[in-house]
């Protein structure tokens, strides 16, 4: 079987003009110039503009290297050449080294406690990726080759409680530590040699993946130049496991904490267990790789595609990338291709476009749509590989997307399902994620129409510029987490689903109070969005989501993004919670399950959030009124902080009262979080950037560089300015006074201190502040 594929012609290789013959002196342009001029002035902020973002795509594309497809051709004929092997793995307890048949399986650590696996040599290798389709873009240059795991190799019910899962770990560890050895090739020829030197081989994850126990195989290629690297991802047959066993609502994986001791049984629905959509959607993903690739391969390859919408994906995953490279739980560029091909079925999008014209038309669309409200169903991929009407099967499309919606909409932020309704590409992708996708876009679009930015400046906005954490975000809180397994882990799991089960139910009844008020003001006539129900679709989905994670970290991040979202609601536009990209991890070395020494191993979560100005430092946090469904969410949410208070327009309600002083209430959101995080999942350092630099910016007593300290200011200039008013025998009448000091305007760095609080701002101040002569003081007021 050929192992790598021509993707379209030379002609549709790139829609960028190519180099012509000289045309004579004062000809009229032609028909393509003239088409090329009309682009420019049309879409383009100018012809720099559009230079820029041509020659961008000429670096960040790397050339064609036939010596790494030799090196590929090689690595595939030694792969298949393997010889069976016998493995197996026992858990022998805490403290103690697995039992294991094979050197390279020491460093696993499986769920189960005893794995053996009948090795045998894939039965397909096949060049899967970006690097077929011609998109791999700069600096992951990743060459991914599908690996088939022979149906020898499994049994009937592998796909219950992580059985398929360990036996992917040890079919990896096998392969990779056989590729490893040094006399892996037996053969001296120039491609054998190639094949030979490929030594190096590690865990690594990837981006939709971000889970220890579903790793893939990277191989380093010392003998191909330009930093290439193989990935070798295993797939399953497609007809490895039953489709209805794989469906979100079933129960594969037993809470060994509840369900069974309450006679759950796996893939049944028992009412005390919890189905495991993100697992079987994983289990269902395996088999889904070569159906996406054949999609993508047919729409770039297509009769009349002129390489724009290739470079459009290349436009899109540099753009991504800028905004995303430090966080997981994000959309990345295989989903944004997927949306892709859905918005030139749904004609939001023409082969006739250029390149940037559908990268501008892709941020609209992501800018002006809730992804999470927005379920998608990819149309099938054409029987020929190519060719056919991409709106052919448009009568389907309605039924499936209704199919699609039903089964994920329920367990996942985003549905980005395959033309069968069998498998959500979508999975993996936090609602938080989704609103930050959504106010990137918008600010991309704000930076390409600006006035105020030049050409150099929004060219590097979009593509160029990275946009780390800190510049997102108005604040970000970090927590570590320790990792846990056994009993421990399924502990905090547990822990992070009834955070999550609290958070959706008050977010759910804050949603119905806010709609029913609005509704109330507007008369009946409808109402508008309310950050209420935003919360509420926020976490709406939640619990499942959590219930079903199998690994902590993803667990306890969606909890604490559903229950801030819930708690934060009015103060905050987003909230979005994050850990980083897993590291590579040596081939004999991994952190799936194994418990950590103390200290070690600690990751850390991250969460930010954007905050609305004017609710920001608000004291009071209104619930609903005591009795009901809505106030056991709101006590629920917020425990003992809740009581009930009775305020000056009447109403009875329960409430949140913060305490914090008048130069501190920029603090209250911290507050709010280490509240809620403590409470939900046990967390007791919480660091926040908010109020990082009040040590250094806060001078003697209760001043600072704090706005909220101006009335002070303020009331002392009126005071001052009315004394004088009244003075009576001045030679000419004093007409108006006004203030011209930076104090008055919030700019002075450290505004002077009352006139009675001398001593305490020279206690508070230090050594510096204690030696200040008096006379110096009174002179700078």
């Amino acid at each position: 079987r050929a192992l790598l594929v021509d993707v379209g012609t030379a002609k549709g290789r790139s829609s960028m003009p190519k180099k012509g013959v000289k045309r004579p002196l004062g000809a009229p342009p032609t028909n393509e110039e003239l088409s090329a001029y009309s682009e420019t002035e049309l879409l383009y902020k100018s012809n720099l503009f559009r230079l820029s973002t041509a020659e961008l795509i000429k670096e960040v594309v790397p050339p064609q290297s036939s010596q790494l497809e030799v090196a590929v051709r090689a690595l595939r004929g030694e792969i298949l050449s393997l010889p069976p092997a016998e493995l197996s793995w026992e858990d022998r307890g805490i403290g103690k080294p697995p039992l294991v048949s094979h050197a390279e399986l020491s460093g696993l650590r499986l769920a189960n406690h005893k794995v053996s696996l009948p090795w045998a040599p894939p039965e397909h290798v096949e060049l899967i990726g970006s690097y077929l389709l011609r998109t791999v873009v700069r600096p992951s240059l990743d060459v991914d080759v599908a690996v088939r795991i022979p149906r020898a190799c499994l049994l009937s019910k592998d796909y219950l409680d992580h059985r398929y899962v360990d036996k992917r770990q040890l079919y990896l560890a096998h392969l990779g530590a056989q590729l490893a050895k040094p006399s892996a090739a037996t053969a001296a020829t120039a491609a054998t040699t190639a094949a030979a030197e490929l030594r190096s081989a590690s865990f690594v994850w990837l981006p939709h993946h971000q889970d220890p126990r579903w790793p893939v195989l990277q191989l380093r290629m010392p003998a191909v130049s330009g930093g290439w690297v193989v990935r070798l991802i295993p797939v399953l047959p497609a007809d490895a496991f039953a489709a209805a066993k794989l469906a979100p609502e079933r129960v594969n994986l037993r809470d060994r904490t509840s369900a069974t001791a309450k006679g759950a049984t796996a893939g049944a629905d028992a009412p005390g267990a919890a189905p495991s959509p993100e697992y079987n959607n994983r289990l269902a993903l395996e088999a889904s790789y070569a159906p996406a690739l054949g999609l993508l391969h047919a729409t770039y390859a297509a009769a009349g595609a002129s390489g724009a919408l290739r470079e459009a994906t290349i436009l899109l995953k540099v753009w991504l990338r800028q905004r995303s490279v430090q966080q997981a739980g994000g959309v990345t560029g295989f989903q944004l291709s997927l949306l892709l091909v859905h918005l030139l079925r749904a004609r939001v999008v023409t082969r006739s476009m250029g390149a940037y014209h559908v990268f501008r038309v892709v941020l609209s669309f992501l800018a002006k749509t809730m992804l999470e409200d927005h379920p998608v169903a990819l149309p099938p991929p054409p029987a020929g590989g190519g060719g056919e009407d991409e709106h052919e099967h448009e009568g389907e499309a309605g039924q499936v997307h209704a199919v699609a919606a039903a089964r994920f909409g329920r367990h996942f932020a985003w549905v980005l399902a395959d033309s069968s309704a069998g498998v959500n590409y979508g999975a993996g992708v936090t609602r938080g994620a989704l609103r930050e996708l959504q106010e990137q876009a918008a600010r991309s679009l704000r930076a390409i129409d600006s006035a105020a930015l030049d050409d150099a400046a929004a060219f590097a906005e979009l593509f160029t510029t990275p946009q780390p954490p800190p510049l997102k975000y108005d604040a970000l809180f970090s927590f570590p987490f320790p990792p846990l397994s056994g009993p421990a882990a399924e502990e905090a799991v547990g822990k992070a689903r009834a955070a999550a089960e609290a958070a959706a139910a008050a977010a759910r009844t804050a949603g119905a109070t806010a709609a029913a008020a609005e509704a109330a003001a507007a008369g009946g006539h409808g109402s508008a969005r309310t950050k209420g129900s935003a919360a509420a679709d926020a976490t709406d989905g939640g619990t499942a989501a959590v219930a079903l994670s199998e690994g902590v970290d993803s667990a306890c991040a969606a909890a604490a993004e559903a229950v801030l979202s819930a708690g934060l609601s009015r103060r905050c536009g987003l909230v979005r919670s994050w850990v980083a990209p897993l590291a590579e991890q040596p081939l004999r070395r991994t952190t799936t399950s194994a418990p950590a020494p103390a200290g070690e191993g600690v990751r850390l979560h991250h969460v930010g959030v954007l905050l609305e100005p004017s609710l920001a430092a608000g004291l009071v946090d209104r619930g609903p009124a005591p009795g009901g469904e809505a106030a056991a969410a709101w006590v629920g949410l917020w425990g003992d902080k809740s009581e009930t208070r009775r305020f000056r327009d009447g109403a009875i309600v329960h409430a949140v009262v913060w305490s914090a002083e008048e130069v501190s209430r920029h603090l209250i959101p911290v507050q709010v979080v280490r509240h809620l995080l403590r409470r939900h999942l046990g967390v007791e350092r919480v660091a926040s950037s908010l109020g990082c630099v009040e040590r250094a910016l806060r001078c003697g007593g209760a001043c600072g560089t704090w706005t909220s300290a101006a009335p002070k200011y303020i009331a002392a200039y009126e005071k001052l300015a009315a004394a004088i008013r009244q003075l009576s025998g001045l030679p000419l009448a004093v007409v108006s006074i006004q203030p011209v000091g930076a104090v008055f305007s919030h700019c002075e760095e450290f505004p002077p201190s009352a006139a009675g609080d001398d001593e305490g701002a020279a206690a508070a101040g230090g050594g510096a502040d204690q030696t200040a002569p008096r006379s110096a003081a009174a002179g700078s007021r």
